[in-house]
């Protein structure tokens, strides 16, 4: 259940647990599960108090942040793998050919997990999630990044116990790179899967926005815009203090992430 905000509300919710938070429920043997896909642009005149409030989102006490503020997060993989009778005369994958099919790579997930994948797929194709989800070539370019998504990624998934503590994700993009397809399918995969994903963008330059439709996306819009912004010493410090890495990709963090926990 993709939840928008004030941005005093997405402070106070951004630790909760999922059952914690309004619109929880467990119905017909699914758990909805209220999460967060916000973008925040610009920062406050106060650059000082707008640092404080960045700070908000990455001090975590019960679970890891994943930093990311370097581009591209995905790297599908270069294969030449025919993946056109995955696609059925309605345009939507057909999940029992991907199951079976010959690079089917997501075998050892627990059940439960492997279902939710495939399902979501689908449910990104028929909700328009992705502004250009109905295009063939696009279609395949998603299933491509399903397929393509790091081990360490899906065992973040695979641990993620839906009633209580959201793994989050962090991007901060302070420049005029723009995140790639295959990235906002990845995040938008992430976010189905009940990932809490924040977007910081103090330029206020367009990145998500390319690729995914805006209506699923909390868009908080502050004072005014700032380019290049770097951290403050005060964000650099805490990072240093939390070995909360920068300047690496989303598999690194992720890495990271199972040598402190594992």
């Amino acid at each position: 259940i993709p939840l928008k905000t004030g941005l005093e509300e997405l402070f106070s919710i951004w630790n909760l647990e999922s059952r914690e938070r309004n619109g929880f429920k467990i119905y017909d043997k699914k758990i909805y599960i209220p999460n967060i896909l916000v973008k925040i642009n610009g920062t406050y005149n106060n650059t000082e108090t707008y640092w404080n409030k960045m700070l908000e989102l990455l001090k975590v006490k019960d679970g890891f942040i994943l930093l990311i503020d370097m581009f591209p997060i995905s790297k599908p993989k270069e294969e030449k793998i025919d993946y056109k009778g995955l696609i059925n005369k309605n345009g939507y994958i057909n999940i029992e050919k991907m199951r079976k099919s010959s690079f089917y790579n997501l075998s050892f997930l627990k059940t439960s997990l492997q279902e939710n994948i495939l399902l979501k797929i689908n449910e990104i194709i028929d909700k328009k999630i992705l502004i250009y989800g109905n295009d063939y070539n696009f279609k395949i370019k998603i299933i491509k990044t399903i397929f393509s998504l790091d081990k360490k990624i899906l065992n973040l998934l695979q641990i993620f116990d839906y009633p209580f503590y959201i793994p989050k994700i962090v991007i901060y993009d302070n420049t005029e790179k723009i995140l790639s397809e295959e990235d906002c399918i990845t995040i938008v995969i992430l976010h189905s899967l009940g990932i809490d994903i924040a977007l910081i963008t103090p330029s206020g330059y367009n990145n998500i926005e390319n690729y995914v439709n805006k209506n699923f996306i909390d868009f908080q819009n502050l004072e005014k815009l700032k380019f290049d912004l770097n951290y403050s010493k005060k964000v650099k410090k805490y990072l240093t203090n939390s070995k909360l890495i920068v300047k690496k990709t989303l598999s690194y963090h992720l890495k990271e992430y199972f040598k402190k926990y594992n």
